[in-house]
């Protein structure tokens, strides 16, 4: 019995990977929604964009991000208490215009706040008792 050779995948998506052929062609399979996929291209990068299109036609709203899953889920919750009739670009531009950065650090506050009370216990100290 002959032994099937295993796949190296160069590339993956969801739901599809990329291989290299015998032929220095490049093999695109998976299932989508449980169709098979098989097909083959000639380039990698072909075969990388061919991926993609295939997903992105299989699914709703499929959008390209840098962002990670968490962050999605974070923006489509906080979005979804945004108000109808405000737009996000107005909302950002809000806060940006209103946002008060804190001009130093907390360790700088936190050793100023420590000299002033050594300075007042001193003060303190010194001033005679009745």
């Amino acid at each position: 019995m002959c032994q099937r050779k295993k796949k190296t995948k160069i590339y993956r998506t969801n739901s599809l990977f990329v291989y290299k052929t015998i032929n220095e062609t490049f093999a695109i399979e998976g299932n989508i929604s449980g169709k098979r996929i098989r097909e083959r291209a000639k380039l990698l990068s072909e075969a990388k964009s061919r991926c993609h299109i295939i997903e992105e036609g299989a699914r709703e709203n499929v959008v390209r991000t840098t962002l990670t899953k968490t962050q999605i889920l974070e923006f489509e919750q906080l979005y979804s208490k945004i108000p109808h009739n405000v737009k996000l670009a107005d909302l950002l531009s809000y806060y940006l215009n209103n946002y008060n950065e804190l001009k130093e650090s907390f360790s700088n506050l936190i050793e100023e706040y420590l000299e002033t009370k050594k300075e007042y216990k001193a003060v303190v100290d010194s001033t005679p008792k009745k």
